[in-house]
């Protein structure tokens, strides 16, 4: 029960904004207004069949929405499905990552973090892209671009030191190999690929 509360409470702080044909809007996750819920004497508290099937529903359409790349329809579609059932693992990774690749990284990371004590998997799964998305930066030698994009993902986190270690180490070496001329050396395609592997 105080795994439930402590999911309830911190899924309930989430707020997206997203703009909407140019204007800012603004969906809260307000999981305590709870409409229909079936309670049983010594059972665990569950949704109602209206409600679970609203939340089957959600589900689906969100994942349409995401094999789709509607990244803000799938968030919000995913939202309203865990507002029917916030104990979804499966549904609080897949908003992270419509999040995520939505490009609202500030807002995946901290759903991450809210629900890193009842949920870890979901910070996991973003630190894990991440750590991906960097290699393949870093592969294709943009290192200033993997650079840009570790800003929001903060070094404290130690879940991400992981990809700020990649793009630390793949700038010192290209920058140890040096100018040749007016133009900087790239690593050679083995030292990149040393980094993917890693």
């Amino acid at each position: 029960m105080t795994k439930f509360l402590i999911l309830l409470l911190s899924v309930s702080l989430v707020s997206i904004a997203y703009s909407d044909n140019g204007s800012q809007r603004s969906r809260e996750y307000r999981p305590l207004e709870a409409k229909t819920v079936s309670i049983r004497t010594g059972a665990r508290v569950t949704p109602s069949q209206e409600s679970a099937r609203t939340f089957l529903d959600f589900k689906r359409i969100g994942w349409s929405h995401f094999d789709n790349r509607e990244w803000e329809k799938a968030t919000d579609a995913f939202l309203s499905a865990l507002e029917k059932d916030p104990e979804s693992v499966e549904v609080a990774e897949a908003l992270a990552m419509s999040l995520y690749r939505g490009g609202d990284y500030e807002s995946a990371y901290r759903l991450g973090v809210e629900l890193h004590r009842v949920m870890p998997s979901v910070g996991k799964m973003i630190a894990d892209t991440v750590a991906s998305d960097v290699r393949f930066m870093v592969s294709k030698g943009e290192y200033e671009v993997a650079q840009e994009f570790l800003v929001h993902f903060p070094v404290t986190n130690p879940s991400y030191a992981p990809a700020h270690g990649l793009v630390q180490d793949a700038t010192t070496i290209a920058s140890a190999v040096g100018p040749r001329g007016d133009e900087s050396i790239e690593p050679s395609n083995d030292v990149r690929e040393s980094f993917v592997r890693n």
